[in-house]
């Protein structure tokens, strides 16, 4: 916007901008009115007495007794802060008439707020209101609970039957046996904090023990199935909501495997023999 440039007085001048609004306005169905207000700086002269760009107004207008309200009627914009935006804004709920249909952003230049050259301003998120159980879709909200500490595992891929979420170990020398010393043994754990119930009965969590030799792809998502040799864990929950652990081995094919199957609290433990 250029202010005159010449003749122009201190008093009161302004500039006003009308938004029409979707459909008419009752102020106490309402709670609040804004608007955002930001100053392009490096295009912007400064008023006269050098510390603003003017003043701002935000107003209702078209309504009926009274039919003009001043939400937020005298704000200044000071140099220091108009690079950001700037939130004018007021409570509309105690006003009185009704049938508005305007917002009014007003430019204001007066006193030692007196523009004299170009200001140019973003105007932006002119908004009405109302509470939540009024005039609104705003969309119930729940937020989950935190997941146990650990690992959390996403299903990322919901239309997957055979989608897997893997990690690894990055290193691979760690002992399978205590044939040299007790001292290269090596505990391998699993806990499960948490796994879906048995509406998602298949889920399953699996921790697997594979050997160098005969492994397939290390990043691979069937490392498990493709290495000839596998000592495996999975745990699951069924549709009765009960879990339980397979536990087994498969040695030299591929693709074959031999499992041992029971209750958490007596499948032995599986470990691989000198050599393998």
């Amino acid at each position: 916007m250029d202010w005159p440039q010449t003749g122009w007085v201190t008093g009161w001048n302004d500039v006003q901008f009308f938004f029409n609004t979707p459909s008419l306005v009752t102020p106490a169905d309402y709670l609040v009115c804004e608007a955002y207000i930001k100053i392009d700086t490096t295009n912007s002269s400064l008023a006269t007495g050098g510390a603003s760009y003017g003043i701002s107004g935000l107003y209702l207008n078209g309504g009926n007794d009274p039919g003009w309200q001043p939400v937020s009627g005298f704000n200044v914009m000071p140099a220091a802060t108009a690079d950001g935006w700037t939130r004018i804004s007021g409570n509309i709920s105690g006003f009185t008439g009704s049938n508005y249909n305007q917002v009014v952003v007003g430019l204001i230049s007066q006193n030692t707020h007196t523009l004299t050259n170009t200001v140019r301003y973003w105007v932006d998120n002119i908004r009405i209101t109302a509470p939540p159980s009024v005039n609104t879709n705003r969309p119930a909200l729940n937020i989950a609970k935190a997941p146990p500490a650990g690992l959390t595992c996403m299903a990322s891929a919901p239309t997957d039957p055979w989608q897997r979420q893997m990690v690894r170990t990055v290193n691979s020398s760690y002992s399978w046996h205590t044939a040299t010393a007790a001292s290269n043994t090596t505990t391998y754990a699993i806990t499960v904090g948490a796994i879906p119930g048995g509406a998602q009965s298949g889920f399953e969590a699996m921790m697997y023990l594979i050997p160098e030799t005969g492994m397939s792809n290390p990043d691979g998502g069937s490392v498990d199935w493709d290495s000839a040799h596998v000592t495996y864990s999975r745990s699951r929950r069924t549709r009765t909501g009960l879990a339980g652990v397979i536990s087994g081995t498969r040695s030299a094919v591929p693709g074959l495997k031999t499992s041992r199957v029971g209750p958490i609290s007596t499948v032995p433990p599986v470990r691989w023999e000198p050599g393998h």
